[in-house]
């Protein structure tokens, strides 16, 4: 079947779409839109204010099982981790290589506050049973405590978003808060009017259903939005399937439905698909005037000094699983 045009804007009932899914559970062919967007992140911009006149040279290291603790235990300096193949042929490890070559020159505008540590997947056996989300992946430790925890597939652009923000925090003297950098959540009625009231922050309201694959092309744009805009906007997610009574009450009969608010205020609302630049031009109109909130501090232990808690033998992030649990 013929591929929707990459830019199309779609918009369809929820009458429609509901019979579409009927289709589909009958076995018979449905439309379906693949990929339309796949635009990257043209960066988020660093406070030249904080960046000093002249940086030192960059610490970047190889980093093993023997070197990993100290590592990420340095004081007042990020630990940023990559990982990925070092070793082995073909088009993927020679791809990430050049990614690690790439991101490694990045990484020289930070080298005040950050350390780079290049992890081969394949032979750092404490990470190694960790990395489930694919290579390469980026990590980012303050004194031991892990900040951020990347997901496999980053381009070069969201992961210099991520160590730019964090550096940031740094560079102003304070402590950023770990997972500032929040992806998209699935939610529930009882949130919304809270959720949309969130004070001094863009809140984005998408409706969909998880049964259209046309809306889930916005999905990676969505997760680049948290990337690029953290601490200035927060997206919310709901299932019309889920809430049929909710969302007829918010007046919901197209999808994807993506509204903002800010201070509780609809400021835009667009019905359809939209293309990267367009998404992201609302974003960056109705944060302008935005200032991220005052992160916490790491709260100090009994000594007096920060606290921080090593990496459990077998832990993993929230809502992943090993493979050997996932049954591959």
């Amino acid at each position: 079947m013929r591929l929707l045009p990459r830019l199309l804007l779609v918009s369809l009932p929820v009458s429609v779409l509901t019979n579409c899914e009927r289709s589909a559970s009958e076995g018979k062919s449905s439309t379906t839109l693949s990929n339309v967007l796949d635009s990257l992140l043209t960066g988020r911009k660093d406070d030249p204010s904080l960046v000093p006149k002249k940086l030192p040279s960059l610490d970047a290291r190889e980093v093993g099982d023997a070197d990993l603790p100290g590592f990420i235990d340095q004081k007042g300096k990020l630990a940023v981790l990559l990982t990925y193949r070092v070793a082995g042929e073909g088009e993927e490890p020679e791809a990430e290589r050049k990614f690690a070559a790439d991101f490694r020159k990045e990484m020289a505008a930070y080298s005040d506050v950050a350390a780079l540590g290049l992890v081969d997947s394949e032979r750092c056996r404490i990470l190694k049973k960790e990395e489930t989300g694919g290579v390469p992946r980026l990590r980012v430790f303050l004194e031991g405590r892990e900040m951020y925890a990347g997901v496999g597939g980053m381009n070069i652009s969201q992961c210099r978003n991520v160590v730019s923000y964090y550096a940031d925090s740094l560079r102003k003297g304070s402590s950023p808060g770990v997972a500032a950098l929040s992806p998209p959540r699935d939610m529930s009625p009882p949130e919304y009017a809270s959720f949309v009231a969130t004070p001094n922050r863009l809140i984005v309201v998408v409706y969909q259903a998880s049964w259209y694959e046309p809306g889930k092309s916005l999905e990676p744009i969505f997760n680049s939005m948290a990337l690029e805009f953290p601490g200035l906007a927060t997206i919310g997610r709901f299932d019309i399937d889920a809430s049929r009574d909710f969302t007829s009450r918010q007046g919901v009969t197209d999808l994807p439905d993506v509204r903002f608010f800010v201070n509780g205020k609809q400021v835009e609302r667009f019905k359809g698909l939209r293309t990267f630049d367009q998404i992201r031009a609302i974003f960056h109109k109705n944060t302008q005037d935005l200032r991220p909130p005052p992160v916490a501090a790491i709260p100090p232990g009994e000594d007096g000094k920060p606290s921080v808690s090593r990496m459990k033998k077998g832990w993993m992030p929230p809502g992943v699983q090993k493979r050997s649990e996932l049954g591959h």
